[in-house]
């Protein structure tokens, strides 16, 4: 009897939260914001932006693509030399 508890109350807990993760959030319908956008320009107002902040920060502050570059540029510059090294290799031992 206790299992069974256990496992109903397991049961309810999951249930319990996947509804929570899967309500749906009250977003404005597209056309209502549509309409919203139109009301804006025809009262001749400014049109603000609804978000504050970029999501990526510009090239030269961004860490990552700095060090993704630096490898880059390492993984060809190895490949290069190893080519070339096996390239005089090769050359010197056909003459």
């Amino acid at each position: 009897m206790k299992r069974f508890l256990a496992d109903a109350l397991l049961v309810w807990l999951v249930i319990s939260l996947m509804t929570y993760i899967n309500e749906d959030d009250p977003q404005p319908d597209v056309n209502e914001r549509i309409t919203e956008f139109e009301d804006e320009i025809a009262r001749h107002e400014a049109v603000t932006q609804k978000v504050d902040t970029t999501r990526l920060n510009p090239i030269h502050e961004n860490h990552a693509a700095r060090m993704a570059q630096a490898g880059s540029e390492f993984v060809v510059n190895v490949m290069d030399k190893g080519v070339d090294i096996v390239s005089q290799l090769i050359h010197g031992f056909m003459q």
